[in-house]
């Protein structure tokens, strides 16, 4: 069960390669798909980005840009406003961003990480989520 579970983690990656290989919209969707039970459908970040990293943060719209900043020690950041964003660290150095806007009239769409905390972080030994989805959002929690 353990090997089909590598293999299709596999050919995912290489699937999205042809794409943005890092999307996490395209990622997450795409495994989600993949899950056999599709009401206890869980992830491990750490088996699905295609490049090296120890940390992830998300960042809901509650913090500013001087927040993230300062958190993250990275001065060059760029200002965003009403969007959550996740970085993806290795060895404390930010190489992958992704972000989504949030806009109010408009409906919600993708990858968002359900919690009420304003900041999130999780090593890369434990970033297991629970995907649920409804609609088109890719709700996730941190199991």
């Amino acid at each position: 069960m353990k090997l089909v579970h590598i293999v299709t983690y596999s050919i995912v990656l290489l699937l999205c390669s042809c794409t943005n290989k890092n999307d996490l919209n395209t990622i997450i969707s795409t495994m989600y798909e993949d899950c056999n039970d599709k009401n206890n459908c869980i992830l491990t970040f750490s088996n699905l980005m295609s490049f090296e990293w120890d940390t992830l943060y998300y960042y809901s719209t509650a913090n500013t840009t001087m927040d993230i900043q300062k958190d993250l020690g990275d001065k060059s950041i760029e200002p965003t406003e009403f969007e959550c964003r996740v970085f993806f660290l290795n060895k404390g150095k930010i190489i992958y961003e992704q972000t989504w806007p949030v806009i109010p009239s408009e409906p919600i769409e993708g990858v968002v990480f359900s919690t009420s905390l304003k900041k999130l972080k999780m090593s890369r030994v434990d970033t297991k989520v629970k995907v649920i989805k409804r609609g088109n959002v890719f709700f996730l929690e941190k199991i």
